[in-house]
């Protein structure tokens, strides 16, 4: 991958369920580098997570609710968020779909774009508006409400 990404969870949830699924777009050995340059101080994260094969499970999710894993910001500005969904709202999902997130704690709609799903996983890719700061975007296993939206993509 050329874009630069920033993951704004990075390391305190690191690793995440991306590199469960080898797609870590920091990380250098996931890269195809020889060596790890994550800078964690005495250890390579991703060789440790290998060592202690942790499984991360699927949280228990209803039809409606998204929960966040990881955000990264990537190299246009925008927000690449990361997260599990309901398998029974997944398997109605299509790849450009517009979906729209909320919960009680965020002071306003975050309006996404599905950009890759991994439907073995329940897990989705979704693109956010580059006009949000990192504050505005919840952290990681946050509980969102989740719908779909009939705008025309304006990511």
């Amino acid at each position: 991958m050329t874009v630069k990404n920033q993951c704004l969870d990075y390391p305190d949830h690191c690793p995440c369920f991306l590199a469960t699924m080898q797609q870590c777009p920091l990380c250098s050995l996931l890269l195809g580098r020889d060596r790890c340059d994550c800078r964690w101080p005495g250890l390579c994260l991703y060789a440790h997570y290998l060592w202690n094969k942790k499984s991360p499970g699927y949280p228990h999710l209803q039809h409606r609710q998204f929960q966040l894993e990881t955000r990264l910001r990537d190299g246009s500005g925008k927000y690449l968020l990361y997260g599990y969904l309901a398998p029974s709202f997944l398997e109605t999902l299509q790849k450009e779909d517009i979906l729209v997130l909320w919960s009680d704690d965020l002071h306003r709609e975050i309006q996404t774009n599905v950009k890759a799903i991994y439907r073995q996983d329940n897990f989705v890719e979704l693109q956010a508006d580059a006009h949000l700061s990192p504050d505005q975007i919840p952290g990681p296993a946050a509980l969102l409400t989740i719908r779909r939206t009939a705008l025309s993509p304006a990511i």
